[in-house]
C-alpha cells in the first residue's frame, strides 16, 4: 500500500525590504524659503563680507557654505581653509543675531527673559573633531563670547566665560551626542541665571555679575575649531528649526 505524500506546504513570502531612506541633497531654493532670516547677518569662509539680513531675505545662498538641504534644513560648512574674522584663528559659517537690522550696535542686556532654540545636527566634523554650535557673545569692552556651546569629541558641551575682564572658560559637559543624531538646544539667560537644555539634559549655572554692564546677541551655525588649511576638511552643522525670544522674566 502506497503511502500519500503530504502536501507541500507553501513558503511565506519574504518580507519586502524597505528601500533606504534617499540621501539628503542639497536644493535650489534659498534657506530663506523655509526660514526667517530676517533678523540675522552671515559670515562664511569664502569671503570677509558680512552677508547682511536683507541679502537673506532676498534669497542668499550659497553651494559652498550655506544652502537649503532636500529634508528643509539649513546647512553650515566651514572648511579648515576657510577665511577667518577678525580676532579669531578659525573659519565659520554662521549667522549673527540683530535685534534692529542692519544695526549691529542694538543688542539685548541680562536683564529679562532671552532664549535661543535650535533643532539641529551635526553632520561632519573635522579632524580636531570640534565645533561650535551656539554661542552667546558681548559687544561692549573685549567683546567675549559668554557662552559657546559645543560639539566636541562626541560630546555636547558647554564653555562660559567668567567675567568681561577675564578670559578664562569654565567648561562642563552636558551629554554625549553621536555625529549626524538630531537634537534641541535652547540657550536661555534670564538675569544672572544661565541654562543650557540638549533635549532632557539641564545644566544651569549662574553668571558672573560683572557682566551686567554689558550687551549681547546671540549666535548660531558651524564655527569650526581647526585652522589646519586643508579644504576638503570641514565641520558641518543642519538647522531644521532656529528662533530666538526676548521677553520679561518668567
Amino acid at each position: 500500500m502506497s503511502k500519500k505524500k503530504s502536501p507541500k506546504v507553501p513558503k511565506t513570502p519574504k518580507t519586502p525590504k524597505t528601500p533606504p531612506a534617499p540621501a539628503v541633497q542639497p536644493v535650489a531654493e534659498p534657506p530663506s524659503s523655509l526660514h526667517d532670516l530676517s533678523h540675522w547677518t552671515l559670515t562664511i569662509p569664502g569671503q570677509s563680507t558680512i552677508i547682511r539680513a536683507a541679502d537673506l531675505v532676498a534669497g542668499y545662498t550659497n553651494p559652498k557654505y550655506f544652502y537649503l538641504l532636500s529634508d528643509a534644513a539649513m546647512a553650515f560648512r566651514a572648511t579648515t581653509a576657510g577665511f577667518t574674522t577678525a580676532n579669531s584663528n578659525y573659519p565659520r559659517s554662521e549667522l549673527r543675531e540683530q535685534l534692529l537690522p542692519p544695526s549691529n550696535s542694538a543688542n539685548w542686556e541680562l536683564a529679562g527673559r532671552h532664549v535661543l532654540d535650535a533643532t539641529c545636527r551635526v553632520a561632519q566634523l573635522s579632524a580636531a573633531k570640534k565645533v561650535i554650535i551656539g554661542q552667546v557673545h558681548a559687544y561692549q569692552g573685549n567683546a567675549y563670547p559668554l557662552v559657546k556651546l559645543f560639539h566636541r569629541n562626541g560630546n555636547i558641551e558647554l564653555d562660559v566665560k567668567r567675567g568681561p575682564l577675564d578670559n578664562t572658560d569654565d567648561k562642563s559637559k552636558i551629554c554625549a551626542m553621536k555625529l549626524g543624531t538630531w537634537f534641541n538646544y535652547q540657550i536661555i539667560i534670564e538675569g544672572t541665571e544661565l541654562m543650557v537644555r540638549v533635549d532632557d539634559h539641564v545644566l544651569s549655572q549662574k553668571l558672573n555679575p560683572d557682566w551686567d554692564s554689558n550687551s549681547f546677541y546671540f549666535k548660531a551655525g558651524a564655527y569650526c575649531i581647526d585652522a589646519s588649511g586643508d579644504p576638503k576638511d570641514a565641520a558641518e552643522v543642519h538647522f531644521s528649526h532656529l528662533s530666538v525670544s526676548h521677553g520679561p522674566s518668567l
